[in-house]
């Protein structure tokens, strides 16, 4: 995760460790499998970690599109209330500078918010979650509404799986690669940004766009 301040290096182990110490926090915050967790955030560092916790935990994490308006928060209420229609949100997950934005999200259906510079835990005991059922969706990508109003979908095991072989078949990713983006996860790019090089066990590189425009 290369910034301005630096670059933060995680391995595999390390990884591994933080994504389930954050799913038990969010068990801990009253999070159950099922639970749909918006994630509100434009570090990719806290986007990874967020939303592989949270999917570890057997929750069903989404990744917002960044509100740097009060547009772009309205767009969000709408969004989010239209998934809450259909399943639970008990917690927001937020950065630091939008957790005035989250709070206001969050009363509105109830939710508590939690801070992604709080939620990873050090020195707690790493749980392990039962896996979930095959037909449950792993994750919600809200889509990028360049053909009209954002929608959310449903991303199930089956539909990750067709969608990774797909990209693999077109990439030809080899053993040797890594894949870099500065392009936000909650657009198109989670796929091949994050989970395609985690399915093939390669490294991946990070960058906010905000930093790679400075």
């Amino acid at each position: 995760f290369p910034s301005r301040a630096g670059t933060d290096t995680m391995s595999w182990s390390e990884l591994h460790k933080r994504i389930r110490a954050f799913g038990h926090h969010l068990r801990a915050s009253g999070v159950e499998g099922g639970d749909v967790v918006p994630i509100l955030t434009a570090i990719p560092k806290q986007q990874v970690l967020s939303l592989l916790g949270a999917m570890a935990c057997g929750a069903v994490p989404t990744i917002l599109p960044s509100a740097s308006t009060e547009a772009d928060a309205t767009e969000l209420q709408t969004i989010v209330g239209a998934i809450a229609k259909r399943a639970r949100v008990k917690v927001v997950v937020a950065s630091a500078e939008l957790a005035g934005v989250a709070s206001r999200l969050a009363s509105t259906h109830g939710a508590l918010v939690v801070t992604t510079e709080g939620a990873v835990l050090d020195g707690v005991a790493v749980e392990v979650f039962a896996p979930r059922p095959a037909s449950a969706p792993l994750f919600i990508r809200i889509s990028s509404g360049t053909t009209g109003s954002r929608n959310a979908i449903a991303v199930t095991p089956l539909m990750l799986e067709r969608q990774l072989e797909a990209y693999l078949e077109r990439l030809r990713i080899a053993p040797t690669d890594s894949v870099a983006s500065c392009l936000p996860l909650s657009s198109l790019c989670l796929l091949p940004a994050l989970l395609l090089p985690l399915h093939c066990g390669i490294p991946s590189v990070h960058l906010s766009a905000t930093e790679w425009l400075r």
